[in-house]
């Protein structure tokens, strides 16, 4: 199951960089709120199969297109940085990926089993699953800003090159002078 998974991985790189890429981010945006979606509808069925065969291609699903979304968002949040942030940019994302989502999921789901019926319960694997509702949401809350973004630009996408680069100034001044390096991040004073 994982080499299919693997085999597959290439071809999806493809498909997202031919349909958007990560400089077009309201089609990327796009692709990836579908396969959030298609991720969510399969897993969210898992607790109710009892067929082994049937889980396995549901969990297969749910693996595929819920790890597909990984590549895009890092990419569009690469890609919406200032140059010099991208290091701390993608350090900060991986640690709240890690500490938000990687980190609590199996005490969440051994807690919520313990509390409904222990080992038999279903439970735990509903919570873990149906919490990908927050994410979906976040997908569409972007997916309506790029939208708003671009119709106030008149453009059809996000490609105005001194909009980007005078939000991306704004954003640099401001983190550093959370830092208090307002000089290494090229803000002014």
């Amino acid at each position: 199951m994982y080499n299919i998974t693997n085999m597959w991985s290439p071809n999806r790189r493809i498909f997202n960089r031919k349909l958007g890429g990560y400089i077009n981010n309201n089609k990327t945006l796009q692709i990836l709120l579908k396969s959030s979606i298609i991720s969510f509808c399969c897993g969210i069925l898992l607790p109710l199969i009892n067929n082994f065969i049937i889980f396995l291609i549901l969990m297969w699903f749910t693996i595929f297109f819920g790890g597909s979304l990984m590549p895009g968002l890092t990419g569009i949040l690469l890609n919406s940085m200032d140059d010099n942030m991208k290091e701390e940019g993608n350090s900060i994302t991986q640690f709240c990926y890690n500490l938000l989502g990687y980190f609590p999921s199996p005490f969440l789901y051994g807690i919520i089993c313990d509390f409904t019926g222990g080992n038999n319960s279903r439970w735990g694997l509903v919570f873990l699953m149906s919490f990908s509702v927050v994410g979906m949401y976040a997908l569409k809350k972007g997916r309506d800003y790029q939208d708003e973004v671009d119709f106030d630009l008149g453009k059809s996408s996000f490609l105005n090159r001194s909009f980007r680069d005078e939000i991306s100034r704004k954003k640099s001044w401001l983190i550093g002078r959370l830092y208090g390096r307002s000089d290494y991040f090229g803000g002014e004073e």
